[in-house]
């Protein structure tokens, strides 16, 4: 449905550009820039770059600025809509360069924000709410500024017109895609669209004029679109471009099932030469070139998880490694996802962790180390992989054995840690994400003798790479507490060097214990002149190795509580102390109340009934906490660390029962904010819901 607004004053944009170009053809001085220009950008920035994408030697740099200017972060800003007649213009002539980005940007303007994931509901859709809702700071909405993209495409459909038969495919392709925003095209607009497409050989275009031709009958309520689109996709004589694009097209026209037999249409043309054309069609955001076709085309078909299996499963047995690694990433897209996929698609994943061609094993593996516990059920596969002559692949298969706890990544790990080089690769921005080879001690904990000389010597020496380790390794022996008293010696000496995470070593040597004795007097020499957060973790780690000065150890984390600057540290460790440190409740307590950060008021709950036993005051808060965090990102912002302590707590955190039954019953998951493996973040999360309704409601004897 097209709404046509109320004007909005001189701030309106639709209303200037449609005096603008009452007054003829537009001109670069006669806009009004000022007036549509923050205080990020000066007035003359926009038209300066208009003026230098005719410059060769300039026009590549402009036209990024243009995009970071009037698409910022996929948003369209105002001065985009006043910039879109002039880059039709720039873009018919055949002289200039980048003339297909050139229209693309001028096309983009008029779009909602979709650099997210492009479902069969919103590829057509131009604007959504959102854009209705958005007021910037001037008092415009977004809607007004993609309305008004869109109208100066629909005043130069002849000259887009005119572009649809350009020699080059990349400026049809997006002629066609600029064409398909045009708010009230005339009829010609259709017509020569169609007539493009009976002489087009590009199957990128191709594909481009079949998706515009269908956007503007959806669009304009042209119900013939589904039977047309119906048609042409199984039309066995039809190019395979043109049928992947008509399919694609019925799916956005109608909401009906996907049929077996578009599965079977979606199987048979998938090869290369269509993922290097869908690379050069304007309507998939950026993930297309990211995580390749398949999975973009699976992310496309919404919440469909039966058929989005299906396909799966079909794609990932491509003669096509490039497509087999894509659909490697949508499995892994579904895993996350939905809970019920989970083993299917882990074990799709292990399978191809032995697939002849090494990117597609690397593909697998980067995603299956990604998934934490999950993959346990597939270990003897994963295993099977340490012979795996690919130096990335048998990494990242020691790394998964090994947060399993598996014995088989005993002397794999030795082997990996006393390598001279990292084994990853650069951390970088990659279909594949960024996996982190982190985590690899806590499970190994039995196997401590064997490997604390090794971790050792690894800690010793950082170079070629290792440092990215440190902090994780220092951790690790942590947790294997007095079975890394053979690391006190460097852990001392790391305290004194510069440029090393003192923290972490200070809670290594507290974790390890007694065996830590000889690190006594350098954690008091540090103490003497340590800022407060340090200084928190040095008392606690006194105490914990020597057992001593309980009460004093108390009274300076209490005391280090009040301050504003050491957040929740000092909570955590008085908590840890336990009824020694119940003289300190008032502290605590002053803790608990609403004004607190949400992580505060957890730590602070959790020191009250560590150091005394108190529940009344602390399971509403607890409880509380877990249902915000349930209304929007379940576990999300009050981590595992208010489950672990309902548990703890019993019978008594009764309230908290609803939140984590409804959490346990979900299909879907909910992934963490900034944690890139939801998997196992998830699954970490269910373990710690199922031990804590079983604490809370334990069965009868």
């Amino acid at each position: 449905m097209i709404e046509i607004c109320e004007p909005g004053g001189e701030q309106d944009v639709r209303w200037v550009m449609a005096a603008l170009r009452g007054a003829g053809e537009p001109e670069l001085d006669a806009v009004p820039w000022a007036r549509f220009t923050d205080e990020c950008w000066a007035p003359d920035v926009v038209p300066g770059l208009l003026r230098a994408l005719s410059d060769p030697d300039h026009a590549s740099r402009s036209l990024s600025e243009l995009w970071t200017i009037v698409r910022n972060e996929g948003t369209s800003d105002v001065t985009g809509a006043l910039a879109v007649p002039f880059l039709l213009r720039i873009a018919a002539d055949p002289a200039a360069s980048q003339r297909g980005e050139l229209l693309n940007l001028a096309a983009e303007v008029g779009h909602r924000e979709h650099f997210g994931t492009d479902m069969r509901a919103s590829l057509f859709q131009m604007v959504d709410e959102q854009d209705r809702e958005t007021i910037d700071g001037y008092g415009r909405t977004v809607a007004w500024t993609c309305q008004a993209a869109r109208e100066a495409v629909t005043a130069d459909a002849p000259l887009l017109i005119g572009l649809l038969d350009d020699s080059t495919a990349p400026v049809r392709a997006n002629a066609a895609y600029a064409l398909a925003g045009a708010l009230m095209p005339p009829p010609e607009v259709t017509a020569a669209l169609r007539a493009r497409l009976a002489v087009e050989t590009s199957p990128a275009v191709r594909i481009s004029l079949v998706l515009a031709l269908a956007q503007l009958a959806v669009e304009h309520g042209n119900s013939d679109v589904v039977a047309w689109t119906a048609a042409l996709w199984a039309d066995p004589g039809s190019p395979p471009e043109v049928r992947f694009a008509a399919a694609l097209s019925w799916l956005c026209a109608t909401t009906e099932p996907v049929p077996d037999r578009m599965l079977g249409l979606f199987t048979e043309v998938f090869d290369a030469r269509l993922a290097e054309a869908m690379d050069d069609v304007p309507w998939p955001n950026h993930n297309l070139r990211r995580g390749g076709l398949a999975a973009w085309l699976v992310a496309f078909l919404g919440d469909m998880p039966d058929v989005q299996t299906d396909l799966v499963a079909r794609l990932a047995v491509s003669p096509h490694p490039a497509l087999r690694s894509s659909a490697q990433r949508a499995a892994y897209a579904l895993a996350s996802e939905w809970r019920s996929r989970t083993d299917a698609m882990i074990g799709l994943l292990a399978d191809r962790l032995h697939d002849a061609d090494p990117a597609v094993r690397r593909t697998a593996a980067r995603h299956l180390v990604r998934a934490g516990a999950a993959v346990a059920s597939t270990g003897d596969r994963i295993a099977s992989a340490l012979d795996d002559p690919d130096p990335e692949v048998w990494a990242w298969t020691v790394v998964m054995l090994a947060r399993l706890g598996d014995a088989r990544a005993v002397e794999p790990l030795a082997d990996l840690l006393s390598r001279p080089a990292y084994p990853w690769p650069e951390p970088r921005w990659h279909p594949d994400g960024n996996p982190d080879p982190g985590n690899l001690l806590p499970a190994m904990s039995p196997y401590a003798e064997r490997l604390a000389p090794v971790v050792i010597a690894r800690l010793a020496d950082m170079s070629n790479g290792w440092q990215r380790l440190r902090c994780d390794l220092l951790q690790g022996i942590s947790h294997w507490g007095e079975h890394g008293a053979g690391a006190v010696g460097l852990l001392t000496e790391l305290l004194s060097a510069p440029n090393t995470d003192r923290p972490a070593a200070v809670s290594c040597l507290a974790r390890i214990g007694p065996p830590a004795a000889a690190a006594v007097p350098i954690l008091d020499r540090l103490a003497a002149d340590a800022e407060p957060s340090l200084l928190a973790s040095l008392v606690w780690a006194r105490w914990r190795i020597t057992g001593e000065r309980a009460e004093d150890t108390a009274a300076a984390l209490a005391w280090l509580a009040t301050m504003a600057d050491t957040g929740s540290q000092p909570l955590r460790l008085l908590a840890d102390l336990g009824p020694v440190a119940a003289a300190h409740a008032p502290v605590i307590r002053t803790r608990l109340s609403a004004d607190n950060h949400w992580r505060t008021r957890v730590e602070a709950a959790i020191a009250l009934w560590s150091t005394t036993g108190n529940t009344a005051d602390t399971v509403p808060v607890l409880t509380a906490l877990l249902d915000e965090s349930w209304e929007w990102n379940p576990f999300g912002s009050a981590d595992t660390t208010v489950v672990d302590h309902l548990a703890r707590i019993g019978p008594a955190a009764a309230a908290a029962v609803p939140a984590l039954t409804a959490f346990l019953e979900s299909d879907r998951r909910i992934e963490q904010w900034g944690w890139d493996n939801p998997i196992d973040w998830d699954q970490r999360c269910r373990q710690s819901a199922t031990a804590a309704l079983r604490a809370i409601r334990p069965a009868p004897r």
